[in-house]
């Protein structure tokens, strides 16, 4: 609650993650999601938003999310190769297993891949 209060009064987007990553660890996908959100609105920009946010979305199944704030991010070629990895395991836990493996980075270690 603390950290919470912390975020809001400050509009602190790290705060909002740490936030995120304690809802999810308890089990709570829906504040999780939430959470990371607001770091979202926030800092929309900062790679290790993009990168918790785009995890959550994935955990949450939401599509629409993906769609609208994290693919526009990674076409811009700004991000590290993470953000692509992030993208193609959220494209999975959605169902989308072709589509996420044309989002896989190609530097991949021999092996690696999405089951």
């Amino acid at each position: 609650a603390k950290l919470l209060a912390h975020a809001r009064q400050h509009q602190a987007p790290v705060a909002f993650l740490l936030a995120s990553d304690s809802a999810h660890t308890r089990g709570d996908t829906t504040a999780a999601l939430d959470y990371a959100a607001e770091a979202f609105a926030l800092a929309p920009e900062r790679e290790e938003v993009l990168l918790h946010y785009c995890a959550m979305i994935g955990e949450a199944k939401d599509e629409p999310r993906l769609r609208r704030d994290i693919e526009p991010a990674l076409h811009t070629g700004k991000y590290s190769k993470r953000l692509d990895w992030n993208f193609a395991h959220a494209l999975k836990q959605l169902g989308h297993k072709e589509e996420a493996l044309e989002h896989w980075p190609r530097e991949r270690e021999p092996g690696i891949g999405l089951r």
